[in-house]
């Protein structure tokens, strides 16, 4: 009996922050008002480089604002930001965001490109190496919650190829999935950072 209970107390010792806190999303409102400037009302944002946080997984937005707080993921405003934030704040805001509906965007984009993205998204370019995204993202873009996926569909389409740029140059720190997809969008022309960023953005309209 009292090596199961010692068992059970480790196991809780170890687990994850995530797994123990629990985010409320009516203090996570309150605390967006902050947010709203560059990410929008309820996360919308109408700035085509700002993301939108709509919608996003609970999971994920936590841990890319603890990114920041500890200087995984680098950008001076966001690090400076995230640095008043306790982490039950974090949890709080990621709760609110999760919660919010993502507005759909309106694309424009050629067929040639249109094309070239859903190849992309789907199949990838075996030729270079480039993996399909939908591996990892999903069919619709939604992401992978429990493997700490983003969604991706519906996201302005500046933003999405502005983060696969800066994935090729380095530039996204230490965070999660930042090596992997460093190592994939090194293999990518400017063409299909752009026609496949168009596709993901054009998903939420179409599905």
């Amino acid at each position: 009996m009292k090596t199961r209970l010692s068992a059970v107390f480790f196991s809780l010792l170890v687990l994850p922050l995530w797994a123990m806190a629990t985010g409320d999303k009516v203090r996570g409102e309150a605390k967006a008002i902050t947010c709203q400037a560059c990410h929008g009302i309820a996360g919308n944002s109408q700035v085509p480089n700002f993301p939108k946080l709509a919608g996003q997984h609970e999971k994920y937005v936590y841990r890319q604002l603890h990114a920041y707080a500890k200087q995984d993921r680098n950008d001076a405003m966001m690090n400076n930001i995230v640095a008043s934030l306790s982490d039950q704040d974090m949890h709080d805001l990621a709760a609110y965001y999760a919660s919010m509906p993502m507005m759909k965007v309106t694309t424009t984009e050629t067929q040639e490109q249109n094309l070239l993205g859903r190849k992309l998204y789907y199949s990838g370019n075996k030729a270079s190496g480039v993996p399909a995204c939908i591996a990892c993202h999903g069919p619709n873009g939604r992401g992978i919650p429990a493997a700490g996926w983003p969604v991706i569909s519906g996201q302005h389409q500046a933003y999405i190829e502005k983060s696969l740029t800066d994935y090729a140059a380095g530039q996204r720190g230490q965070e999660k999935g930042a090596k992997m997809m460093s190592d994939i969008v090194q293999k990518m022309t400017a063409t299909e950072k752009q026609a496949v960023s168009h596709y993901i953005a054009k998903q939420l309209v179409e599905n």
